[in-house]
């Protein structure tokens, strides 16, 4: 689909409808390098909706800008941290920030069924660490470890949230590369 099919797409979204950008896939542009006109684009289209939405690209002073002008027209976008130092990192430069968390903070499943009770789930992660090196606290995400569901949660959404940082457990192929410490 081409971006501008996309944006009249997003127009069209329920006004106060939460939804997620980029489920699969980064924010506009080349690389490491985010497209600030077509954020923009994006940004305008979404009119101050509830967004969802996460970057990896790094933040470089041009990136930052182009975050930082999406985010005055009211589309805000979490930065994604690989470990809870560069979560620290990100925290600093005044921005929502996502962390991968390592394989330990992951309720044990198999498939779709939970193989352990909650209780059994917080029982054996209460002694990971709950705070990045800096002190920031990490809010593992409910939906992880529960039957919460974005829509109930709206966290990542939340850019409000006093500079809590929302962690994800590592799936997928890189879970096994990823070690708490």
């Amino acid at each position: 689909m081409e971006f501008e099919e996309f944006t009249k797409r997003v127009r069209k979204l329920p006004r106060h409808g939460l939804w997620r950008y980029g489920q699969a896939g980064d924010l506009p542009g080349e690389g490491d390098t985010i497209d600030p006109v077509q954020l923009i684009e994006l940004a305008k289209a979404n009119q101050n909706r509830p967004v969802i939405a996460f970057t990896h690209k790094p933040p470089t002073e041009e990136n930052l800008e182009a975050l930082q002008q999406a985010s005055d027209l009211g589309f805000k976008v979490n930065l994604s941290a690989d470990n809870m130092a560069e979560a620290d990192e990100f925290c600093d430069l005044g921005v929502s920030v996502v962390v991968v968390l390592p394989l330990e903070y992951s309720r044990k499943t198999k498939g779709k069924e939970w193989l352990e009770t909650i209780t059994a789930y917080k029982e054996r992660t209460k002694s990971l660490p709950k705070t990045t090196p800096k002190k920031r606290r990490i809010a593992v995400c409910p939906a992880t470890y529960t039957d919460t569901r974005c829509s109930e949660c709206r966290i990542c959404s939340n850019h409000e949230r006093n500079g809590i940082v929302v962690g994800f457990p590592v799936h997928g192929s890189r879970k096994l590369k990823i070690k708490t410490g």
